[in-house]
């Protein structure tokens, strides 16, 4: 004889199988599993037992008061359990083969991940071999940006220094120089501004136009681009002509410019509104070489690189008149006394007048000139801008 717990094992097994048998029938036929031997003999086992059979309960009766349809052949049986267990065996190899494939998919997976780390640790080991070479290089660029700024600055100053001779003549007519245009502006320059005012090394070196290629018909003239061998002389020739506006030459107005780079002229061009303040105010200043603004105030001296430097300085003047004279200053208890004392001497500070607008100015400018000069200056182009074309 078997023991108790022989017995419940064996119970519990076939309960199992049993409810796999069932589950299977419903998956392929729809319908619920007959009663079979199986249950027959379970139900031996336990007379009392109430087992459930088409949804309802009902106890268990003994097998020969049982209905005839309830006994159904054993070959019927069989027939349907061999379909049964090869159904489960199907859907059992076909749960491996997918299971197979996964794995193989997951071991696949694996591997591409392993790479990908070796990768990642080979690229972050290399990296922190190439951290001290790239430190030294942004050292490297550090150090050449700052010589190449540097010889930037000496190549612009260099090209500056070599222009400081030379003079444009803007608005002369054309051919008027003849075929010899050194002789003739040498000529032409001594006796405008005076023999007794040059030095006795009064040279032109070079004299043409520029630039070498013919304008269309209708176009203005080129300018006239003149060299002088002496610095002095130079100066005293663009004194001469720069301070007396226009001359005349043949009925054609003549004007006379120096000759700076791009980089300076675009400089120049940038204070024209900080000098038209600065003018209006009294003040005076005066554009160094190659372009650096000094603006002198109550006997103090201020340069400026930037145009934007003598904007906020002038702007600052401008604030601390408009409350010195605002409304809500406090009276002057002096008011309305007798007094003799002489009135306090206007400062460098106190003629900075309101702020004209660089429009104002051009327009300003713009009356002054003559009419070739006006409609050079429709184009949108400034004084120091004509010298260049």
């Amino acid at each position: 004889m078997q023991c108790p717990a022989d017995q419940k094992r064996q119970q519990r097994l076939m309960h199992c199988w049993h409810s796999a048998l069932l589950v299977a029938w419903q998956c392929l036929w729809g319908t619920e599993l007959p009663t079979t031997r199986l249950a027959l003999w379970e139900r031996e086992r336990d007379p009392a037992r109430v087992y459930r059979d088409g949804g309802r309960q009902r106890l268990w009766t003994p097998p020969g008061l049982r209905h005839a349809e309830m006994d159904l052949p054993d070959t019927l049986h069989d027939e349907k359990l061999d379909k049964i267990v090869e159904a489960i065996v199907t859907t059992g190899q076909n749960l491996c083969n997918r299971v197979d494939a996964v794995a193989v998919e997951v071991g696949l997976l694996r591997e591409d991940h392993k790479k990908l780390s070796a990768r990642v640790a080979n690229t972050e080991s290399e990296l922190k071999d190439l951290r001290p070479s790239l430190t030294e290089l942004e050292e490297k660029v550090s150090s050449l940006t700052g010589k190449v700024r540097e010889l930037e600055r000496r190549a612009e100053y260099s090209e500056g220094w070599s222009r400081r001779n030379n003079i444009r003549i803007v608005g002369f007519p054309k051919g008027a120089e003849g075929l010899d245009p050194i002789t003739f502006f040498e000529t032409w320059l001594a006796q405008m501004v005076g023999v007794e005012a040059l030095s006795l090394h009064y040279i032109v070196e070079r004299a043409h136009r520029v630039p070498a290629c013919r304008p269309p018909a209708g176009a203005p003239p080129r300018l006239v681009l003149i060299h002088f061998l002496n610095y002095r002389n130079k100066e005293t020739v663009f004194q001469k002509t720069h301070t007396s506006l226009p001359h005349q030459y043949e009925n054609s107005c003549i004007y006379f410019f120096p000759h700076h780079t791009a980089t300076v002229q675009r400089q120049l061009t940038s204070f024209v509104g900080v000098k038209k303040r600065l003018c209006q105010a009294s003040l005076t200043y005066s554009v160094l070489f190659p372009a650096r603004l000094k603006v002198i105030a109550d006997g103090t001296s201020f340069f400026y690189t930037e145009p934007t430097g003598a904007w906020d300085w002038v702007e600052q003047c401008r604030n601390e008149i408009s409350k010195s004279s605002s409304p809500n200053a406090p009276p002057d208890r002096r008011q309305g006394r007798k007094h003799n004392r002489k009135a306090p001497q206007e400062t460098g500070m106190d003629r900075v007048k309101a702020a004209s607008t660089p429009a104002q100015a051009r327009l300003e400018q713009k009356q002054a000139l003559s009419a070739p000069m006006a409609l050079w200056m429709d184009e949108g182009l400034t004084i120091s801008q004509i010298s260049n074309r």
